[in-house]
């Protein structure tokens, strides 16, 4: 910590933190937002990456094709949609 902040200044905390969320979710850097969506693991963001769904905003403002992609319905598509909505506002 010390060399960080004297000469690197390579915010090591915030670098820790999104590794230890690629190495729980199994996912590469840019999907592990994806994963902290409610409901939404590895394979649902492997899923929607794929289909050019690649942030959580994006999940919020297309509902109807992130419930096509996925296969789901119901209360579980609201938790999905629900919580990306609740992950935008925290921005």
């Amino acid at each position: 910590h010390a060399l960080d902040s004297f000469a690197g200044k390579w915010n090591k905390k915030n670098w820790f933190d999104q590794l230890g969320l690629r190495v729980m979710y199994g996912v590469k850097g840019d999907m592990v937002y994806l994963c902290q969506i409610p409901q939404v693991g590895k394979v649902r963001a492997t899923k929607l990456w794929h289909a050019g769904i690649k942030t959580v905003e994006d999940v919020a403002h297309n509902p109807d094709k992130v419930k096509k992609l996925l296969g789901v319905k119901g209360d579980l598509a609201d938790e999905i949609i629900n919580g990306a909505k609740l992950l935008c506002l925290d921005v």
